[in-house]
C-alpha cells in the first residue's frame, strides 16, 4: 500500500483555478464570502450538540472556511511561469483581505441572535488563510520537482497541526 501523496490533487486544483477565466477570477471569492455569510447568519440550534467534540469541529472550521477564501483569492495575484507569483506583499494582501473579512464577519455574528464575536475565532480565520497561502508558497511555479513535494507536504502538515491548534484554543477559551 503506497503513501499518500497530496501534491497531484493539489497541482490540479491549482491548475484548474488559474485556468478561470480572467473576467470570473473575482467572483469565485465574492461566491465564496456569501456562503461563508449565511453559515454565520445561523442561529446555532436548540439542544446538545451532536457529539462532545461538536465545538472544536466547529471552530476549527474557521480555518477551513478562511482557507478556501485565501485559496480562492490567489488566482488574482500575477503569475510566473503559468503559476501564481505569490510574493511576500502578495501573500499580505491576501491575508489582510481574508482577515478583513473574517473581523467582519465576527461584528456581523455579534448581531445574530445566539452568536457571539470571537477573537479566538478570527485567529483561526487568519492562521487557515495563512496556512493555505503557505502551501500555495510552497508549491511554487514547478510543484512537480521533489524537493518541491517534499516542502509541500511539510507544509500541509504544519498547517493543519497550526489550525487544530487555533480551533483548540478558541473552544477552550469559549467553554470558560
Amino acid at each position: 500500500m503506497g503513501t499518500f501523496d497530496p501534491v497531484p490533487a493539489l497541482v490540479t486544483t491549482g491548475r484548474a483555478l488559474l485556468a478561470v477565466p480572467a473576467w470570473a477570477r473575482g467572483l469565485l471569492p465574492l461566491g465564496w464570502v456569501g456562503v461563508i455569510w449565511l453559515l454565520s447568519d445561523h442561529q446555532p440550534g436548540d439542544g446538545p450538540p451532536p457529539f462532545a467534540g461538536w465545538g472544536l469541529v466547529l471552530n476549527t472550521g474557521h480555518a477551513f472556511l478562511y482557507g478556501v477564501l485565501a485559496l480562492l483569492c490567489v488566482p488574482l495575484l500575477p503569475r510566473r511561469e503559468g503559476w501564481v507569483r505569490l510574493t511576500p506583499l502578495g501573500a499580505l494582501a491576501v491575508l489582510s483581505a481574508v482577515v478583513g473579512y473574517g473581523a467582519f464577519d465576527e461584528w456581523h455574528q455579534s448581531w445574530v441572535e445566539g452568536r457571539v464575536a470571537s477573537g479566538w475565532d478570527l485567529l483561526t480565520d487568519a492562521v487557515g488563510a495563512a496556512a493555505t497561502l503557505a502551501t500555495v508558497a510552497a508549491l511554487g511555479p514547478r510543484p512537480w520537482a521533489e524537493e518541491r513535494r517534499v516542502a509541500v507536504v511539510r507544509t500541509l502538515g504544519v498547517g493543519f497541526a497550526a489550525c487544530w491548534l487555533a480551533g483548540t484554543l478558541s473552544t477552550l477559551v469559549d467553554s470558560l
